[in-house]
């Protein structure tokens, strides 16, 4: 429960500044409102119903009846229209607790106006309710009154029954069951002027909620992945690590502490010796070349001989390379591959040779065949514990498939807020078609200082750092970086 109330915050969180523009708005609007309301008036008229013989708590319950009965909208417009009060006047009916008296309230903006209105159309409603009432016993009254004129008339005319007669019509005329009497047509005028301070307090709340409805909805509906939840509901992809965007020395010491998380994840998954690990993504983006370089750099300062093999032969450093030192290209087109043990030297650590795209031409779907790339994979493995290979976007190019099916384990590159979930999809799709091993996914924001090497931890937090979200990015000397701290990574 905490861990999904947390996700949903961190989601509205992300898009707080929805949440504060909405907020904003509604404070407005309630502002706005209050301010157009202005002063309005309410006068009151009090009815009754009492029966005699009956409990008040019966004749209560009746009142409630009549109170659903007023409030009904087309019966109201009827009775308004029989007691001529202005259309700008509105009404509504209440009990008073749990007694048989019924208000009826009228607002309107003149305190002459409400208290003339709520008297006028108590009575109309009194009339109106009692018109039924007294039309039934009307004809009742009617025949007991022949019936004693008769009685009167007759020469044989019985005092007893006349008396009986005269009993029963004064009884129903004085019988007031069920019936609405008066009990205050004129029981005040109160004033009501709306309060900023309480609307715009209430706005604000119905604005924060409203906002973070539409946060999490915008949420739910966004294509583009952002955290790590989003990888795994959307995409059905664990995430290994968070990067996060580089630039001051603090920030690119936090993205160093994930890169060397990722290396070990990868050092301490089962994976045979030497190993091959492809690093792509699902569109191209420069957080797959950093991913292989942190991969590299890191399983060599922990004494594995690694080598990257630059498999993107579409960037643009295939087609700007003039070097003459052979490159992947090169390998997989010559009728005899050129040697790549060069490409291994004694290094110092976090110095990481590197096996170019090369300068052949040609369609690279047509260079990478099983058999070419399986050579490549055994001779870089006769002479390093770990290769990594910095892939083509799976989606956008064919041979991807191929060097993802030679590898032990893939590793998919997730740019933070700008790869989809249809492209991530797909690219786990194409994953599986080749029965693939995906390791999982690394979330990153590529924004950084420009690496030369590892960043080794510092001893102490450097507290004049500016903070590590600031937006301006700062190129950091690296090199000097790493020299002026301890040599952590030497080898014996």
């Amino acid at each position: 429960m905490t861990s999904t109330l947390n996700v949903q915050l961190e989601r509205i969180w992300r898009r707080r500044v929805l949440v504060v523009f909405v907020a904003a708005l509604a404070v407005l609007g309630a502002v706005a409102a209050a301010k157009e309301a202005g002063t309005s008036y309410t006068g009151r008229a009090a009815l009754i119903v009492s029966s005699p013989g009956r409990a008040p708590e019966q004749d209560a319950i009746l009142v409630v009846g009549y109170v659903d009965y007023f409030n009904n909208g087309p019966y109201q417009e009827r009775i308004r229209a029989r007691a001529d009060v202005p259309d700008d006047v509105t009404f509504a009916a209440s009990t008073a607790a749990a007694s048989p008296i019924l208000y009826i309230d009228a607002t309107a903006n003149d305190p002459k106006v409400a208290a003339s209105s709520a008297a006028a159309m108590a009575g109309a409603f009194r009339d109106d309710v009692n018109t039924v009432r007294f039309a039934g016993r009307a004809g009742t009254l009617e025949e007991l009154r022949q019936q004693l004129e008769e009685q009167r008339s007759s020469p044989e005319a019985d005092p007893v029954a006349m008396a009986q007669l005269q009993d029963r019509i004064t009884a129903i005329e004085l019988d007031t069951t069920n019936e609405l009497q008066d009990q205050q047509l004129a029981a005040g005028v109160a004033e009501e002027s709306p309060s900023l301070v309480r609307n715009a307090v209430l706005g604000l709340f119905g604005g924060l909620i409203l906002g973070c409805v539409a946060a999490l909805a915008l949420d739910a509906v966004s294509k583009r992945l952002t955290t790590a939840d989003d990888v795994r509901a959307k995409a059905g992809v664990d995430t290994l690590v968070e990067v996060p965007r580089g630039g001051k020395p603090r920030a690119e010491q936090r993205r160093e502490a994930q890169f060397r998380r990722l290396a070990n994840i990868v050092g301490l998954a089962d994976l045979p010796r030497p190993a091959t690990v492809v690093v792509t993504a699902p569109r191209r983006t420069e957080g797959v070349a950093q991913v292989a370089r942190a991969i590299a750099e890191h399983r060599a300062i922990q004494g594995e001989r690694s080598l990257i093999l630059r498999a993107d032969l579409h960037g643009s450093e295939r087609a700007t390379n003039t070097d003459e030192v052979p490159g992947v290209a090169d390998f997989l087109a010559e009728a005899t591959p050129p040697a790549i043990a060069g490409f291994i030297q004694e290094a110092v650590p976090g110095e990481m040779p590197e096996m170019p795209s090369g300068t052949g031409n040609g369609d690279p779907y047509a260079l990478f065949t099983r058999e070419r790339f399986g050579n490549l994979l055994q001779h870089a493995h006769s002479i390093a514990d770990m290769v990594v290979v910095e892939a083509p976007p799976i989606t956008e190019a064919a041979e991807a498939q191929v060097i993802c099916a030679a590898a032990d384990a893939v590793v998919l590159v997730v740019e933070r807020r700008r790869t989809r979930v249809p492209e991530t999809v797909e690219a786990c799709r194409l994953l599986g078609q080749v029965e693939s091993r995906l390791l999982g996914a690394v979330i990153i924001d590529p924004r950084c200082a420009r690496r030369s090497a590892p960043i080794p931890p510092s001893a102490e937090s450097d507290e004049s750092a500016e903070p590590a979200d600031s937006d301006e990015l700062e190129t950091v000397d690296l090199v000097k970086v790493r020299e002026s701290a301890p040599d952590r990574t030497a080898r014996p």
